[in-house]
């Protein structure tokens, strides 16, 4: 066996952490074999005899469904290796591996190994436990959040879970009990409900490769709702001391458990409207204290008061001067109106925050930002903000602009009120000025409020550009070059046609020429067959560039999607995410097809003007 072979056979993930002493015992039984471009490896279904370790080349997996469908599981490359369960279990392959590439494997048949851990009984254990491993990050990797972990965190995870089955209706978890272990469900369904208002409510349906249970771990307190086994369910169990003990190991584990802790957060708190009248009635989050909110409302304020809102530092006057514009940001889905709100009142106070930074600081999900999300967002960002409930004879006295919550399920920006109009800034439907009896009739009260603190100047801005197709551009330069040539010589010959109607009524009709007619006609016959096959070379390269363009920008993106973590997905709808693929897609449009009709008529002008300045200048200089 080659040197560079039997390095890596000792990096691949099966023999990584074997002894020196059984990997020497392993080396003779290593058989070198060959495949060719297009061969099968290993078949779905036939007997599992062999395990193998890829050297050289390039193969894939495939899972082949009854009606022949092939859906391919991974690619592999030298180091990888596959099955290792034919050496413990055999059975039968539940994959077929397919060269992509001429590929060179080393090969340890079945029995041969079967003789050796007769011999060695240690080895066999090393190998069931790992395989049993591997087995465990496959489904991890494959199926749950946890898969985006680095590879030693999640072996350090690994060692620590516990199997766990429970039978079909019985609790996983139940209500009010004291903190307990995280669970992965391995196998089978539940689900998660709470009683409310003496009323049992579902919160939530898990399936395989859902976690659940770590919120009270994370919070110290008791659990907050029950999850019953739907389904005879088979679980992975983290028990509270070995999370927090890889939470202080492992900055990475750590940081998954806050962003789901945030999405929590994100999707528990106050999702107005709560049907309050007294003013400043902070925006709490849990749905357990909406009741017990009215004990802690701070005083009302009076009538004549002139500032309402003023804190001790000076905040939140309201200011003389009216604003008559701001800038307005649209939404992209109807989640997304309270994170456009606040992009606009960032823009307002003078920085240019970005949607996709607002969206990260709100924690915007299925069901949009709350109240409070927005306000801590604001903090983070550095501007002061209050979340309040606004009684309307304080509505003139608001210092502006503030967010207000509309309709019940909508976020909008005041930013102007007089005795009869309000102006509001919607991320739906644009800027609108409202009657003041309309606006206080759909205004549910809640609003928060803003002002600049020094802080904000730290706030990073956004720098919109198109910089990242530029690359895509670049593959297809030779053809977007040619189309380009293309589109200045139908221009200029377009051009000629004015010539040759000029020179058939100052030549041929004044001095009845007929052979320079003649030319002319040929001239013109031409330039018309000519002018019609390069628009129709232009279309062809146009459309061979933009099938181009559109594979190489959606495998940019799927790559992008599939490398974002767990949260982003839960967070949006399925429609949300097919509407930024089509946006990348209309980006492509813009670039290919207008591009180069925008080059085309800017040619066809410049040659126009300067046609004309030869004929008379004064008649060009009043033509523009």
């Amino acid at each position: 066996m080659k040197i560079q072979d039997s390095e890596i056979l000792r990096r691949s993930s099966l023999f990584r952490f074997l002894s020196e002493e059984h990997f020497g015992a392993i080396e003779p039984l290593l058989q070198e074999e060959h495949y060719d471009f297009g061969d099968v490896i290993v078949k779905q279904h036939e007997p599992a005899d062999s395990f193998y370790v890829l050297t050289r080349g390039r193969a894939r997996a495939l899972k082949i469904k009854p009606d022949g469908e092939e859906i391919p599981l991974g690619v592999l490359k030298p180091g990888d290796s596959f099955g290792e369960a034919a050496l413990s279990e055999g059975g039968t392959r539940n994959a077929t591996v397919r060269c992509s590439t001429a590929v060179d494997v080393l090969r340890i048949d079945r029995d041969d190994f079967l003789q050796l851990v007769r011999r060695e009984p240690e080895l066999k254990q090393y190998v069931e436990t790992t395989g049993r491993d591997r087995a465990l990050q496959s489904f991890l990797y494959q199926f749950s959040n946890f898969g985006r972990l680095p590879t030693l965190v999640l072996r350090g995870m690994i060692d620590r879970l516990k199997p766990v089955t429970v039978e079909k209706g019985n609790l996983i978890i139940r209500e009010g009990d004291d903190a307990g272990p995280l669970y992965i469900l391995q196998k089978g369904r539940a689900r998660a409900f709470a009683g409310i208002d003496g009323q049992e409510r579902n919160l939530a349906f898990y399936r395989e490769g859902d976690f659940f249970g770590e919120l009270s771990i994370l919070n110290g307190s008791p659990r907050a709702a029950s999850v019953e086994a739907f389904t005879d369910c088979q679980l992975l169990s983290l028990d509270p001391e070995a999370v927090r003990d890889l939470r202080r190991h492992f900055t990475e584990f750590d940081k998954l458990l806050s962003e789901r802790l945030a999405l929590y957060q994100a999707k528990t708190e106050a999702r107005i409207p709560l049907d309050f009248t007294t003013e400043l009635l902070p925006a709490e989050t849990q749905v357990q204290n909406k009741v017990e909110l009215d004990g802690q409302q701070p005083p009302a304020e009076t009538e004549d008061k002139e500032e309402p809102f003023a804190d001790e530092k000076g905040l939140f006057r309201k200011r003389g001067k009216r604003i008559r514009k701001i800038d307005h940001i649209m939404q992209i889905d109807e989640m997304d109106c309270g994170a456009a709100s606040l992009a606009m009142i960032c823009r307002h106070f003078g920085r240019k925050v970005s949607l996709a930074r607002i969206r990260q600081l709100c924690h915007t999900a299925t069901d949009g930002t709350s109240l409070k999300a927005l306000s801590r967002s604001a903090n983070e960002l550095g501007l002061a903000a209050r979340a309040l409930k606004v009684s309307l004879r304080n509505l003139s006295l608001m210092p502006l602009p503030a967010i207000v919550h509309w309709e019940g399920n909508h976020w909008i920006v005041l930013y102007d009120v007089d005795e009869r109009f309000v102006r509001v800034a919607d991320p739906a439907l644009g800027v609108r000025r409202l009657p003041r009896r309309e606006f206080e009739a759909k205004w549910t009260g809640y609003a928060a409020l803003f002002d600049y603190t020094p802080a904000f100047e730290q706030a990073p801005e956004s720098k919109p550009t198109l910089a990242w197709v530029l690359p895509f551009l670049a593959r297809s330069k030779v053809i977007l070059l040619q189309v380009a040539g293309l589109a200045v010589a139908v221009s200029f010959l377009q051009l000629l046609f004015p010539v040759f109607t000029q020179m058939v009524v100052d030549k041929v009709i004044v001095e009845n020429d007929i052979g320079l007619l003649k030319i002319i006609l040929l001239g013109m016959f031409a330039a018309l067959v000519f002018v019609q096959l390069s628009t129709l070379a232009q279309e062809y390269l146009l459309a061979f560039a933009a099938v181009r363009l559109d594979t190489a920008v959606l495998d940019f993106l799927s790559r992008k999607l599939l490398s974002l973590p767990m949260t982003y997905f839960s967070s949006r709808r399925t429609g949300d995410i097919q509407r930024r693929l089509d946006g990348a897609r209309q980006v492509r449009e813009f670039a290919v097809q207008h591009g180069i009709g925008a080059l085309l008529a800017a040619v066809f002008l410049v040659g126009a003007v300067i046609l004309m300045a030869m004929y008379s200048p004064l008649l060009m200089l009043a033509f523009l």
